[in-house]
């Protein structure tokens, strides 16, 4: 089990100077869960250490390889989350996290394929090539 070479370690947000941006442009919210990113049936954090929970890892495994995104115990947004998080992801015995995707590492330029900007929330279940009803789309 392990990431393919040509992956180093997921893309992170960095500060942007809004005087140059150029429009239009693809955005999405801050979530504060913990970073993982599917290859192998397994999930990997942004240091690329394999998460710990077996939980999110039997129920998320199953998704395609390069699948990125936060998984977050409870609400998405307010106090707690990420301790929330971080005590179900990192926790062998963690359970009940939703594993919201925004992103999918495929070797391409760059490392990421953008081609849908929104995220997606996989809620407990296994990834079966249907969106609906195992992938809520947030916009």
């Amino acid at each position: 089990m392990s990431t393919p070479a040509w992956f180093k370690q997921p893309m992170l947000a960095s500060p942007a100077i809004v005087e140059k941006l150029k429009y239009p442009l693809f955005a999405s919210v801050k979530l504060d869960g913990i970073r993982a990113t599917v290859f192998d049936r397994t999930l990997w954090s942004r240091k690329l250490k394999r998460i710990p929970s077996l939980w999110a890892n039997q129920t998320f495994g199953d998704l395609p390889d390069g699948f990125d995104g936060e998984l977050i115990a409870g609400a998405p947004f307010g106090d707690g989350v990420f301790n929330r998080s971080t005590s179900a992801a990192m926790s062998s015995d963690g359970a009940g996290m939703g594993f919201y995707v925004f992103d999918r590492a495929t070797g391409m330029s760059y490392g990421y394929d953008v081609r849908r900007p929104s995220a997606m929330k996989i809620s407990g279940k296994v990834w079966d090539g249907q969106e609906p009803p195992y992938v809520e789309v947030c916009d």
